[in-house]
């Protein structure tokens, strides 16, 4: 990990998981929207690069590249109902990825008890519809690894790259799905 240019695209108060790796990778820029938050992310990772703007439109505006993205996105929709969990960051995250990097994106595959507890706002009607497009699935309440990594391998494909490994990983409410991709070889020429 030393050698890796890192992006956290939704960094909060950095209390989730930059604290495992800050300090293991080559740099590390951070976003989040809410300036409440940089007092705290700067405490937390001092060397760390951190921007306040909307973590979708800065994907847009930035002219860097990066190994390892982490999107540790809400997971529902939000800003007023314009985004919806990761979504609205396809295609462009391919923009921004280096020609082989690694992706980490905040999931959530069905509504649990617990998730219903803590966060009642999953699987409103906006967020139903979004995830029913995003995933061409006809159960947007229930999607699993499988099916997610399909949508992505499609994606990374129509963007020129390929989908070297994949896995996901299970947390409490959302989950990850992690993702090496590498640029194929008619995309560099």
């Amino acid at each position: 990990m030393k050698d890796l240019v890192t992006l956290e695209a939704f960094g909060g108060t950095g209390d989730n998981h930059i604290l495992d790796y800050a300090a293991r990778v080559a740099s590390l820029e951070i976003w989040e929207i809410d300036p409440a938050c940089e007092p705290i992310l700067r405490r937390k990772a001092p060397t760390a690069k951190i921007l306040i703007t909307d973590s979708i439109a800065q994907l847009h505006r930035t002219q860097s590249r990066y190994d390892f993205i982490i999107f540790d996105n809400p997971m529902a929709d939000y800003n007023d109902h314009k985004y919806c969990e990761h979504f609205d960051l396809f295609p462009g995250v391919f923009e921004v990825a280096a020609d082989e990097a690694v992706l980490a994106l905040s999931v959530v595959t069905r509504p649990t008890p617990l998730s219903r507890r803590r966060a009642p706002h999953l699987f409103n009607e906006v967020h139903l519809r979004r995830r029913r497009e995003f995933y061409g699935t006809s159960t947007p309440d229930d999607v699993g690894f499988d099916e997610m990594a399909r949508t992505y391998h499609r994606l990374a494909e129509a963007a020129g790259f390929h989908v070297d490994w994949w896995f996901g990983l299970e947390r409490s409410i959302a989950h990850f799905i992690v993702m090496k991709i590498r640029r194929s070889c008619a995309a560099v020429e």
